[in-house]
């Protein structure tokens, strides 16, 4: 079979012989496995469909779709996949694992960590090390996930994505800064040189190599930034054109036509790198309370939203969505988007009735929210702006978030995100509560009371032993908010304000960036 898979190859690439073959279907599952290392995933993708539809209960490229679907972030189709498996094959490591990532991802803690215990009964995979280590990390074990990266890159010592997730854990060797310049120099793919420029950054900081590490996050927030066409202006637009659709006088037309709606719910949201998981570790410590971590479920509630995805990273003005939302609006309308809210939020829950909502992003929603749930409590976090910038620009982000890697597009993305919290505060005065990382810091005791007694809850002491708390943490706070509040990150940036120039201009005004005409800039890219 070839892997150009042109009309005519694809026929050719037919998949021939009984049903049941195993020597085509290893054949197929080669090539497959070939067609998506080269990044053909149209070819990839026929080709274990045509695999699946000969022998339906194959294992491997069960797996394999599986996977593929997870990483798509297609959970449900994933689920079904790897659920299949193991009726098949209850001993089925791969699925286990992978079974076990869903589960965490459903704050089904103890459920995810018993696949886990079973797949490590039956001898785990070396391909499967990273992945426990990983869940073991995410739940705050992490001596156990210390244990399995380490086990890893004991088998690759070349493993780029264990390299990555060490950084996480501990600081890094003078040894392994040398062993991983040493592996930079010979990485030919971009994602393979992006992260492991990134991890050289943090190993040059753990070895009080401030210049180097910086001349290499500079060099990673390139190489990312290169992969995707992105103008922050797009972002720009779209949050200065919220105030101009939800008015004062919509705000007044529709406020309290929904009641007694959104009583459990606590949203808490604000720029990333603001304390935000500190925030909700402190808040899902209490024993009425569970969380869903960044999960999208509000704006996936929002019916206009399912037909068009939100543009703010793409060419279409996300302000039109918008207004096409407030144009659209009515009792019905707002009835619906609560009710769907609440819908999909409450398998999440189990005897815990207060579920918190960490999706940073909703804050673009707080008008919506207001109205549709206006009994939930929103919690916003804020934090010194270089701080957060300093912290985003050091790291590679698993979602979307193109405005991440260049320091000017931080604080451009920064000074508008914060020009309509102001725009909230003037329109709900009173309405949400703003967290100052600072002051959390300051007075964990006095500023996790406050935060606890606006939720409406009352004080329990485990909300202080917030690093006790075993859910799962996603963000790149994983391994932060497992140990007591420390005040190394206030005004950490002061120590490296040499590099970041761009970004403190940018957000004191000094930098001033021309506004590009969208059509000039299409004309320049096409030349």
């Amino acid at each position: 079979m070839g892997l150009h898979m042109n009309r005519k190859e694809r026929k050719a690439n037919k998949i021939k012989g009984k049903k049941g073959d195993d020597a085509v279907v290893h054949q197929a599952l080669t090539i497959a496995r070939e067609l998506l290392k080269k990044k053909k995933f149209e070819e990839a993708t026929a080709l274990y469909k045509q695999i699946l539809e000969f022998a339906p209960d194959n294992q491997i490229a069960l797996l394999d779709v599986g996977v593929d679907a997870y990483m798509k972030k297609k959970q449900q189709q994933a689920e079904r996949i790897f659920e299949k498996i193991l009726r098949l094959n209850h001993k089925n490591m791969g699925a286990l694992v992978m079974l076990a990532s869903i589960r965490m991802d459903q704050n089904r803690v103890d459920e995810a960590l018993d696949l886990v215990a079973k797949a490590e009964r039956l001898g785990v995979p070396e391909h499967m090390l990273s992945r426990i280590g990983v869940l073991y990390r995410d739940t705050g074990q992490l001596p156990k996930a210390n244990e399995y990266i380490e086990a890893a890159l004991r088998r690759d010592p070349e493993d780029i994505t264990a390299l990555y997730t060490l950084q996480t854990l501990r600081k890094f060797t003078p040894e392994e800064l040398d062993r991983m310049e040493n592996i930079g120099k010979q990485v030919n793919d971009l994602e393979g040189k992006t992260r492991i420029a990134f991890s050289l950054g943090k190993a040059c900081l753990d070895n009080k190599q401030t210049d180097k590490a910086f001349w290499h996050f500079a060099e990673a927030n390139l190489l990312k930034r290169a992969t995707f066409k992105f103008n922050i202006e797009w972002i720009e637009d779209y949050f200065a054109g919220i105030p101009k659709v939800f008015t004062k006088e919509f705000r007044d037309e529709f406020t309290g036509i929904i009641k007694n709606k959104g009583g459990n719910q606590i949203f808490i949201l604000g720029m990333p790198r603001s304390g935000s998981t500190l925030v909700d570790q402190i808040i899902s410590s209490h024993p009425l309370v569970t969380s869903v971590g960044e999960a999208p479920f509000y704006t996936k509630s929002i019916p206009v939203m399912l037909d068009e995805r939100m543009a703010t990273f793409s060419r279409v003005p996300g302000a039109a969505i918008t207004k096409k939302l407030i144009d659209e609006c009515s009792r019905e309308l707002l009835e619906k988007i609560g009710d769907n809210y609440l819908e999909k939020v409450a398998p999440y829950t189990k005897e815990q009735k207060i579920v918190v909502d960490k999706m940073l992003f909703n804050f673009i929603w707080i008008g919506l929210i207001r109205l549709t749930l206006p009994d939930a409590k929103i919690i916003h976090c804020v934090r010194d702006p270089i701080d957060i910038g300093l912290s985003i620009w050091q790291l590679l982000f698993t979602d979307d978030m193109p405005w991440a890697y260049d320091q000017n597009d931080i604080g451009r993305y920064y000074l508008a995100y914060n020009k309509l919290m102001d725009y909230w505060r003037e329109l709900f005065p009173g309405e949400f509560f703003d967290n100052h990382y600072e002051d959390m810091v300051a007075d964990q005791e006095g500023q996790s009371r406050r935060v606890i007694e606006f939720c409406g809850l009352p004080w329990h002491d485990d909300c202080l032993r917030f690093y006790e708390n075993k859910r799962r943490v996603k963000t790149a706070s994983v391994t932060q908010v497992r140990k007591p509040m420390y005040s190394d990150s206030v005004k950490k940036w002061k120590k490296y304000e040499k590099h970041l120039t761009r970004l403190v201009d940018t957000v004191e005004g000094r930098l001033v960036v021309p506004r590009v005409d969208q059509h000039e800039q299409d004309s320049a890219t096409a030349d």
